[in-house]
């Protein structure tokens, strides 16, 4: 129920997300409100129906909700529990709660595919993928507790707690592969070469010194 002088909600205005309070009613459905907490637009008035209204106050109330839950669900874990951070297409991040509890990655299980694994590159480097990325250099991260498996899922997704780790190294390169390697390494560095801006004949006599290393 909508309450002049009483009623708060948050609507966009401008650039900014302000709180508004009702301070007048207009006519059948209409409202009147204020900006309060705004010091760039504070005082602002603008006319609202109740529809929009409710369903501001109803959006707000629902992540509210969600919020709650979440920090229940983050309190309730123990140090050293383990957890899954779901990627969705049954694809999740294998964690361990932290003393902070945050979520240390320490896995991926399920469905990933081989571009979101580490791989090398045709230059030599290795690239991890965001997810291997994270575990290999252990940040933790605090996603919404709606997407902890171990919080709510799908019935029909699968169980991430039955399956086995992927495997996240890279395998070592044969000796045509280590060849390959050199070359493409020799010519990211002529690349380099010419993309300086420096005189042609400087650029030759860098690029002779190269080619016959």
């Amino acid at each position: 129920m909508i309450t002049v002088n009483k009623t708060t909600f948050h609507s966009s205005y401008a650039d900014a997300n302000p709180l508004w309070k009702v301070i007048e009613k207009r006519g059948r459905g209409t409202w009147i409100a204020q900006v309060i907490d705004c010091p760039d637009y504070s005082g602002t008035k603008a006319a609202f129906t109740t529809e929009q209204i409710e369903r501001s106050i109803g959006l707000s109330n629902l992540w509210n909700k969600l919020e709650n839950e979440g920090d229940k669900f983050y309190g309730s874990l123990m140090v050293g529990d383990i957890v899954h951070y779901s990627n969705g297409f049954n694809q999740y991040v294998r964690c361990k709660v932290t003393p902070k509890h945050d979520l240390l990655p320490i896995a991926l299980v399920g469905d990933w595919k081989p571009y979101d694994l580490p791989k090398r590159l045709n230059n030599g480097m290795i690239y991890n993928g965001y997810h291997v990325d994270k575990i290999k250099k252990g940040e933790t991260m605090k996603p919404n507790a709606s997407n902890i498996y171990e919080h709510q899922h799908d019935s029909r997704a699968t169980d991430p707690r039955t399956l086995s780790p992927i495997s996240l190294e890279v395998p070592e390169m044969t000796e045509d592969e280590k060849v390959k390697v050199v070359k493409m390494q020799r010519l990211e560095q002529l690349q380099d070469i010419v993309r300086q801006n420096i005189s042609p004949d400087e650029i030759f006599s860098q690029v002779k010194a190269l080619v016959w290393l």
